[in-house]
């Protein structure tokens, strides 16, 4: 004999009552819905944020927030900020002579706070902009490589963004021109004035790191 749920005798002949396997909740699947809830509401908190803007574009934070440094930068700068990113994954700002850079992407651990490295760019009389500012992975590189040009011509190179004192300068002869744009190319980086000239510039790693133009 076989007793029922209720306490009571149950006879060997009556119909067994089978569970629906259907019916039933999959172990855990409550808990992961409810945690991708949690990560699509997560994703919909962090964008949103504007930190650059024109007539014709628009750059605001998403994904993980930005680096406190640069957020501090933002908010206490008395000058001309501008921002660019680079298809290697690497943002940047420009504030005075200081360039903030840090990777877009998510961090291994989502919690972990990205860190900003900073650079600082040549003297100059005039005002630096992001425009001339390039980073870029080298062959075999951990970190990215800088190059920030003043507008008067002064090519400042760090092999490594994660060694601010290692850099080498270089200045173009440009008789007065001033720079306006710095971009990447197949052979390495050119450099346009606002008269339309355009200079090459190259790196070399071997011994002491250099820059040509």
């Amino acid at each position: 004999m076989e007793y029922n749920s209720s306490g009571g005798l149950r006879s060997p002949f009556s119909p067994r009552v089978r569970q629906s396997i259907g019916g039933r909740r999959p172990l855990g699947h409550g808990s992961a819905k409810k945690n991708q809830s949690k990560f699509m509401q997560s994703i919909e908190q962090q964008a949103g944020d504007v930190i650059y803007k024109t007539p014709l574009s628009t750059i605001e934070t998403f994904g993980m927030p930005l680096p406190v440094l640069v957020t501090e930068t933002l908010t206490f700068a008395s000058g001309d900020v501008s921002v660019r990113m680079s298809p290697c994954g690497w943002c940047w700002i420009v504030a005075g002579r200081r360039v903030l850079a840090w990777p877009r992407e998510m961090a291994v651990s989502p919690a972990a706070p990205t860190a900003a490295r900073e650079l600082t760019l040549p003297q100059t009389d005039l005002a630096h902009k992001a425009d001339l500012v390039v980073l870029f992975y080298e062959e075999g590189a951990q970190m990215p490589s800088c190059i920030g040009v003043s507008p008067e011509g002064v090519v400042r190179y760090w092999a490594s963004v994660g060694s601010e004192g290692a850099y080498a300068d270089v200045s173009c002869e440009l008789a007065g021109q001033e720079c306006d744009r710095l971009t990447e190319a197949s052979d390495g980086l050119l450099l346009a004035t606002t008269t339309c000239t355009l200079v090459r510039i190259t790196t070399s790693k071997e011994g002491r790191p250099s820059v040509v133009c």
